[in-house]
């Protein structure tokens, strides 16, 4: 059941839905902030999360090959970091809800284009080679609805406390900078 909702969410999210779901890989981000310890994200279950990979009939999109246009800058407009709509307008309230707090962070990763995928696993390895990397095409960024933070304890605090209420959670457990958008 789980694993169906996971799945389903990133496709109902693209096929203009407002459900998106989380896949669970690391993606190498962890690796450039020395925090992953190497081992495959699992659910409270002990199931491992899904693999990234939406059901073939949900969407024509694929991961990391989205439609540019169904892309929102969630940094001010610079288009340097880029959600899908719902998660970025879901982005942006938790955003303003959190400086509303006092609470600032920023971000450092976003959507990730499947080239983007590529380099990154060239560079870091993937899970399945004992590397911190997603494998191309099964990333939560491919879907548009993941974005990685820079976040301090304090930050991370209120994200864990708040971030629920906007969508947003932590889907990858060795990741805590890394937040999906579900809904």
């Amino acid at each position: 059941m789980v694993l169906a909702v996971v799945v389903a969410g990133a496709n109902s999210l693209l096929a203009g839905r407002s459900t998106p779901a989380p896949s669970g890989q690391a993606d190498g981000a962890a690796h450039e902030q020395g925090l992953v310890d190497g081992e495959p994200a699992q659910q409270q279950d002990g199931q491992p999360q899904t693999d990234g990979e939406a059901p073939p009939s949900a969407t024509d999109a694929e991961n990391g090959r989205l439609d540019p246009a169904t892309l929102v800058p969630i940094d001010g407009g610079q288009g340097t970091y880029l959600l899908v709509a719902d998660a970025a307008a879901a982005f942006e309230d938790l955003r303003a809800s959190a400086r509303a707090a006092g609470v600032e962070f920023e971000i450092n990763s976003a959507y990730r284009t499947y080239n983007e995928q590529v380099a990154l696993a060239e560079r870091l390895g993937t899970l399945d080679e004992g590397g911190t990397a997603a494998k191309p095409g099964e990333s939560e960024h491919g879907w548009g609805i993941s974005v990685d933070l820079t976040l301090d304890f304090e930050e991370l605090s209120w994200m864990r406390a708040n971030a629920g209420d906007f969508g947003f959670t932590e889907t990858v457990a060795a990741e805590p900078w890394h937040w999906t958008y579900i809904g």
